[in-house]
């Protein structure tokens, strides 16, 4: 997270994020996967063997964890080790049965069993132990609002700044949206529990203010964010950059993520010995579009990705080899997005020099980057979001991973990142001028070559479009956004080879004045010319008719469809906000 991202919680995200985090949205719906556990005589294994004494009935099937695990005694006591034993934990073995009736919510001491059981189950499957485990809270939702808005309300109006011209110049919020307030709408309304590893603490809420329930799955997550913390010192790294952050959680996610399915699958299959407290509502029931699909697939690019990477790693050597990746995390999302490139590909690093007037002044922040690095996963997500409007840019096929035989997404790995117009990608940054309480942006990108820089500005040319921009007559590459348009600004792209650099401002008159390298240009006379062509028709009409002949949606599944598709699939992500 770069200035204005960093000063207040994302997901993470996304997002953590899930959805997304901010948009944090993992790969699947866990949390609507069985009935809310209710009583162990309700326990399909009980009644079979009514009559059986406890501890024989449910002595685990070791073979469905992790070897690393200790095999736990019949009758559940303590092992010498204590809390150094895989697989318990304060007084509960991975798969001691416990005496809960949940249906009504959780009593404290109830929620303390559950939190120890599910904490037992985490370290059978990741093997790693506990030293101990923060506190649980569980809120509802109108609780966890207020908390969002007194955070986001702290946002300084410089930070507020910097975030509106960096998301005017990435074409994904408009001029007259405060990117706070809608980062602030997306938290309150998707995210289903945190990890705080600064106060160490785990948050969850409810949608339900008078019965506080508890979804196992968004515990085992967090309790696994809690472990890593543990065990790897989570606030040692450092995560300032739109990039850099989804390198990182690409790691953080990706981890816990993988662990979180297999427990899942065990609930889902019944292979636990007592079934898991899940929420009995469907998966994504009641989640509406997120404020931004950019800003929501830009932060889901590790919840989609970092399973996929962190099953690479474990296939070379196992959770050894995962532990690793903790003194040498990726410095981008291109690693986690390919995952062979770990430890072998280097982010660009571009000079921006300085070119504005006197007039301008270019942003900088105590104790963080002047800019942001947007990277892969960002641009993708930007390209992205038009088929959302019904007007793709990438085709939907082309980002959504549907599995050919089933026609479903694919819930572990949900998006595609991987783009053509992204591909190329080598760096980028992002600088924001100001002028008073008006701002500039200045982005420069690298790519391999020329030829991945013109399929990126083709691209990117086609989102300006969409987003109302109208190429300025008489000066190549530069637009202006009118009122029919969610942006109120002037834009130029200059072409030097592989790099691009993209400059924003109030005002044609105002670019130069952000950049200097940005071409002279004059605003085209203001008369009321004629606008029939020689043929007497009006060249202003609307072209759209078209839009009905042309149909870029998969068959069968076209935005509406992938919509519900992606909030079904994607709501368990958004349950889970990893935080700072």
């Amino acid at each position: 997270m770069g200035p204005g991202q960093n000063r207040f919680f994302l997901a993470t995200v996304v997002l953590g994020l899930a959805l997304l985090t901010g948009f944090a949205v993992a790969g699947t719906s866990g949390v609507a996967a069985t009935d809310t556990t209710t009583t162990l005589e309700e326990s399909a294994d009980y009644t079979t063997l009514e009559g059986a004494d406890a501890s024989t009935l449910y002595a685990a099937d070791h073979d469905h964890v992790h070897e690393c695990a200790a095999e736990p005694p019949a009758d559940f006591s303590a092992p010498a080790d204590g809390n150094d034993t895989i697989g318990w934990f304060d007084g509960y073995w991975y798969n001691q049965p416990l005496d809960i009736d949940a249906t009504d919510g959780l009593t404290e001491d109830e929620l303390e069993q559950v939190s120890a059981r599910t904490a037992a189950r985490f370290e059978a499957l990741r093997c790693l132990t506990f030293e101990e485990i923060p506190p649980v809270e569980i809120v509802d939702r109108e609780e966890f609002a207020e908390e969002t808005s007194g955070q986001y309300g702290e946002v300084d109006e410089r930070t507020r700044l910097f975030d509106n011209a960096q998301f005017e110049a990435l074409l994904l919020i408009g001029s007259s949206d405060d990117s706070v307030e809608v980062r602030e709408a997306d938290r309150s309304a998707t995210v289903g529990g945190y990890y705080d590893f600064v106060n160490d603490e785990i948050v969850v809420i409810s949608d339900d203010p008078d019965q506080l329930q508890l979804d196992e799955a968004v515990l085992a997550h967090e309790l696994g964010h809690a472990l890593q913390n543990q065990h790897f010192d989570l606030a040692r790294y450092e995560r300032n950059t739109r990039d850099l952050d989804n390198g990182k959680l690409g790691v953080i996610e990706g981890d816990v993520h993988r662990v979180e399915q297999q427990y899942l699958e065990y609930c889902e299959e019944g292979v636990w010995n007592e079934p898991c407290i899940l929420d009995d509502a469907e998966a994504g029931a009641g989640a509406g579009e997120p404020p931004s699909w950019g800003l929501y697939f830009m932060q889901f690019q590790p919840y989609s990705d970092g399973p996929n990477f962190i099953d690479h790693v474990y296939e070379q050597g196992g959770w050894d080899a995962v532990n690793a990746v903790y003194d040498d995390m990726p410095r981008s999302a291109v690693e986690i997005i390919y995952p062979e490139r770990y430890g072998e590909f280097t982010v660009a690093d571009l000079e921006v020099p300085d070119r504005s007037d006197d007039d301008w002044e270019r942003m900088t922040f105590e104790d963080e980057p002047d800019y942001n690095v947007i990277g892969q996963a960002g641009l993708s997500a930007i390209l992205m979001e038009p088929a959302y409007d019904f007007n793709p840019i990438v085709p939907q096929e082309e980002f959504l991973n549907i599995d050919p035989e089933t026609g479903d997404i694919d819930p572990e790995n949900p998006l595609n990142y991987d783009l053509e117009a992204t591909s190329g990608w080598e760096g980028d940054k992002l600088y924001v001028y100001e002028n008073d309480d008006q701002a500039g942006a200045v982005w420069k990108l690298a790519w391999e070559d020329a030829e991945d820089a013109t399929t990126f500005l083709e691209a990117y040319e086609q989102l300006i479009e969409h987003r109302g921009g109208e190429p300025l007559e008489g000066s190549e590459n530069t637009y202006v956004f009118d009122d029919g348009s969610d942006f109120d600004m002037a834009m130029t792209v200059i072409v030097d080879d592989d790099r691009l650099w993209i400059v924003t401002a109030p005002t044609l008159e105002d670019l130069e004045g952000v950049h200097a390298d940005v071409e002279s240009v004059e605003p085209p006379a203001d008369d009321d010319a004629d606008t029939t062509d020689d043929d007497g028709t009006d060249d202003t009409a609307d072209d759209d008719d078209t839009a009905d002949d042309t149909d870029d949606s998969i068959p069968g599944f076209g935005p509406a469809v992938a919509v519900a598709a992606l909030l079904a699939v994607g709501f368990a992500a958004r349950v889970r906000d990893f935080e700072r």
